[in-house]
């Protein structure tokens, strides 16, 4: 009901169900907060001497400034407007992306390859540590994606896909260039997106590196 909405607006809600997602993007942490948050995340990879995609997975149930970020209160309270609130976190990721290299996260569906039923209720919210604009590799949504037939995916393994097993959207039909729709940010903010649409990522062209976190939010029960 209207009245119990903690943080989104009736036509966000509307928004996310008729598009998958939620832009602009809303603020979770302060800049000065981000940077504190990147900063752990930075520091952890060089104790660890691994980049933070191998050791973060999951670092919500290990790593108490994860445990901080994925219980941030602006971002529960827009999840409880799409889901309800009863919440489970079911996973974490953090996508490093580096300024130069060729890594880019190829169109996929979440939902095609995750193995997760029912999938009503899925959502990720994708937490900015850095500022993402059009020259770093923003995400991409294709509106609406989420509402039809699953598109054909297949397993590439290519090493520039950032994706486990280079997944890749085969199209049936070419998409409209001019409809997607790109999740630009600065550090502190978040997106929220369906686990059934259709997104991707191209490389970082930037100078900073592209630094987020993807938490998978969905209902307890």
């Amino acid at each position: 009901a209207g009245h119990d909405r903690r943080s989104l607006s009736a036509e966000q809600v509307a928004k996310y169900d008729r598009d998958g997602y939620v832009l602009p993007a809303l603020r979770a942490f302060s800049a000065d907060e981000a940077r504190a948050l990147r900063a752990e995340v930075e520091s952890l990879e060089v104790t660890e001497g691994k980049r933070a995609d191998a050791v973060l997975n999951h670092g919500h149930v290990r790593f108490p400034f994860m445990h901080k970020l994925v219980t941030c209160p602006a971002i529960l309270d827009a999840v409880q407007d799409l889901i309800g609130p009863d919440i489970l976190v079911w996973s974490t990721m953090v996508f490093p992306k580096e300024p130069g290299s060729e890594a880019y996260v190829a169109w996929h569906q979440d939902s095609n390859y995750w193995g997760l039923t029912p999938l009503d209720g899925v959502v990720t919210a994708w937490v900015a540590l850095a500022d993402v604009h059009e020259e770093n590799g923003p995400m991409e949504f294709l509106p609406g994606s989420h509402l039809k037939d699953p598109e054909p995916q297949e397993e590439t393994y290519n090493p520039d896909n950032l994706l486990s097993r280079g997944q890749e959207i085969k199209w049936r039909e070419p998409i409209d260039p001019a409809a997607v729709v790109k999740a630009t940010m600065k550090a502190g903010e978040f997106s929220l997106h369906h686990v059934k649409i259709a997104h991707a990522s191209g490389p970082n062209r930037g100078t900073d590196r592209r630094l987020g976190v993807a938490i998978r939010y969905m209902p307890a029960r």
